[in-house]
């Protein structure tokens, strides 16, 4: 059983080949899912993770079903082990999307179909999968990438540190001290201060200061994230040729300017377009294990 709950579920050299299926299926998938459904049970809001991965199983012949968590409320309403044996009789794969990574895993470990992550408190991955293929796409390639991430050690941040060591690219975390995060791969810096990376950074990325969940600290963060911002003195510093990357939403001039978020540098739209690429080659992977 093949589940994806965070990037450290997946091989590298499976990440490398998934990344390869995605650019050569060029966004025409087979219909591997003809005659499946996907169940995708959402806690949280979105827009790009449900848009795509409806899309995507749509193009790859599946059935997509949503479900909002509060008329399921797993943990609540009915135990987690509950919900997933009963979803596992009627699904061929569950994306999910919750506030708590302690009750996907335990979804999964009841589940008898393949789990994804769809976004946890925790972890990222399918972001940070379309990010790398954002990057390949960008490069050819990892040999010359160094990401410097400037803002909160989050979920989005941990993901990428984990594809970082999984392609083998160089990576810079940018962070307030009180908001580094808590677990650091080998070869990874962290730091507090742009100036010590920015001159080396290929691949700038960024993400709010407040993620969903913390909106009780949105005025602290603010206040000292505030000397962390993308802007254009930042982008001039960086190597020539540098991108700028942005999960998705923005603020624009909290965590970025609009100048560098509408540049020529600007990979965010092909990087949105990539979650959909990304998480095809990621339900091709997971239906063949």
């Amino acid at each position: 059983m093949r589940h994806v709950l965070t990037i450290a579920d997946i091989p590298a050299i499976d990440i490398h080949d998934i990344i390869r299926i995605a650019k050569q299926r060029n966004g025409a998938y087979p219909p591997l899912l003809a005659g499946k459904s996907v169940g995708m049970i959402f806690e949280k809001p979105s827009n790009r993770t449900r848009l795509s991965f409806e899309v995507g199983i749509h193009r790859m012949g599946g059935q997509a079903v949503y479900i909002q968590g509060s008329d399921v409320q797993i943990g609540d309403r009915e135990p987690v082990s509950h919900v997933s044996r009963v979803m596992s009789r009627y699904f061929d794969a569950i994306v999910y999307r919750t506030t708590s990574h302690s009750r996907l895993k335990e979804f999964a470990q009841y589940s008898a179909i393949p789990v994804i992550n769809g976004l946890s408190n925790v972890a990222h991955p399918c972001q940070a999968i379309a990010d790398a293929l954002t990057i390949h796409d960008c490069f050819d390639g990892f040999e010359s990438v160094y990401m410097v991430y400037i803002g909160d050690g989050n979920n989005v941040c941990r993901s990428l540190m984990a594809i970082a060591t999984a392609c083998g690219f160089k990576m810079a975390v940018v962070c307030p001290k009180a908001y580094q995060p808590e677990w650091v791969p080998p070869g990874v810096v962290v730091t507090d201060t742009i100036d010590s990376v920015i001159h080396n950074a290929t691949v700038l990325y960024t993400d709010v200061w407040t993620s969903m969940g913390s909106e009780d600290e949105q005025g602290d963060r603010a206040r000292v994230f505030s000397s962390y911002q993308v802007n254009e003195s930042v982008m001039r510093r960086a190597q020539k040729g540098a991108i700028f990357l942005h999960c998705l939403p923005a603020n624009m001039g909290q965590e970025v300017t609009e100048a560098v978020f509408e540049s020529p540098a600007s990979k965010v739209f092909d990087q949105a377009e990539n979650r959909m690429h990304a998480q095809n080659a990621i339900l091709e992977w997971v239906m063949k294990g």
